[in-house]
């Protein structure tokens, strides 16, 4: 069989800002890893230099003239063969030496580039590379990416916590109500966080069965694709039923948290009535930890609520020896905004946290 070379340049495209244009092509068309997010690039044309093409196939895919800007090789030590079929019929085997270059346009940010896309890919975003991990890239792209130092190597597992859009109890800054609902923007918030997830590669969805998680899992499912399957572990923390419906301020609801922080400290297994003290809550994320470090998945998107995803974070971090006072000063310390996304990595049996209250 006849034997063809042929060379492939590709861009790593920084702006000012540090972030890295990435296209996607359409699914629909069909094509090779047309579902992740790759760097703009072709093969070279009979008569071009590498860095003509490279400049070429940029402004072909992107819009984006990089004529006036430095280009740097960066790799080239990328091979790979494939078989073609020619319009004469005849099969070949086609191998290609990939080049990678990287072009830094240092005098525009991100939002400031005016990007025009070609029928190749239907959308693109500008990347902070520390949250390469989190996006479904092509094979390819994640051997440079890590060879680069571009991409932190983590474990087998990633969690991803997302918290419920806003409710009304959020609203009002302090209603206590068990079974909340979503707002209009609570709904609008979980679009927008489903819009971010989207191209991160999920193989599981988890919600706590409360309706603002249900829904905010419901909606996100229906943009990313999946199931949601209900986990009561993942719910928030059950407080005394005679708080439900009432205001944090409210002189009964203030009288009963005293009780519970000061109980808290002096007698940690001790109830006010029917809620989960401070140990039952440890306990119950520590089951989670369990539960999620048994699944098979390994990208695990779960919906919960502020508390009990500190809870775990903390329970991660401390183990037995996280106490009352440490974890108040740690919930009030963190910041967990209405539809932020948290991710924690498992490497060699240790949880770590990698990103919190991730809003963009």
């Amino acid at each position: 069989m006849r034997e063809i070379k042929r060379d492939i340049v590709s861009a790593l495209i920084f702006a000012k800002d540090g972030k890295l244009f990435q296209g996607m092509k359409d699914s629909g068309k069909g094509g090779v890893y047309s579902d992740c997010w790759h760097i703009p690039g072709g093969g070279v044309d009979e008569g071009e230099s590498k860095e003509e093409a490279l400049k070429r196939e940029i402004a072909e895919e992107t819009g984006i003239d990089v004529s006036g800007y430095k280009i740097v090789l960066v790799d080239d030590a990328g091979r790979g063969e494939s078989n073609k079929i020619l319009s004469t019929g005849e099969n070949i085997i086609c191998k290609m030496k990939f080049s990678v270059y990287k072009v830094e346009i240092n005098d525009k940010n991100s939002d400031e580039i005016k990007v025009s896309l070609d029928d190749d890919l239907v959308k693109y975003r500008w990347t902070d590379p520390k949250e390469l991990g989190n996006l479904k890239l092509t094979p390819p792209s994640t051997e440079l990416f890590k060879k680069l130092g571009y991409l932190l190597q983590y474990g087998n597992m990633k969690l991803y916590f997302a918290r419920h859009g806003e409710t009304n109890s959020n609203l009002q800054k302090g209603a206590v109500s068990f079974d909340d609902r979503l707002t209009d923007n609570g709904r609008l918030q979980a679009q927008q966080l489903a819009a971010r997830i989207d191209g991160i590669p999920i193989d599981l969805i988890i919600a706590s069965p409360q309706k603002r998680t249900k829904e905010t899992a419901g909606i996100i499912a229906k943009i990313i694709g999946g199931d949601v399957q209900d986990v009561a572990l993942l719910e928030e923390r059950r407080w005394p039923s005679e708080m439900e419906g009432k205001l944090l301020n409210e002189p009964e609801v203030e009288k009963i948290f005293a009780l519970i922080r000061e109980k808290s400290n002096d007698e940690p297994s001790w109830h006010y009535s029917d809620e989960e003290n401070f140990l039952d809550i440890k306990n119950r994320a520590r089951l989670f930890i369990e539960y999620v470090s048994g699944l098979t998945e390994e990208n695990i998107l779960a919906v919960s609520h502020e508390y009990f995803i500190k809870m775990v974070i903390a329970t991660m971090m401390l183990g037995d020896g996280l106490t009352y006072d440490i974890f108040r000063s740690f919930f009030h310390f963190t910041l967990l905004a209405n539809a932020s996304l948290t991710l924690c990595v498992e490497e060699n049996g240790v949880w770590k946290l990698a990103t919190l209250n991730c809003q963009k």
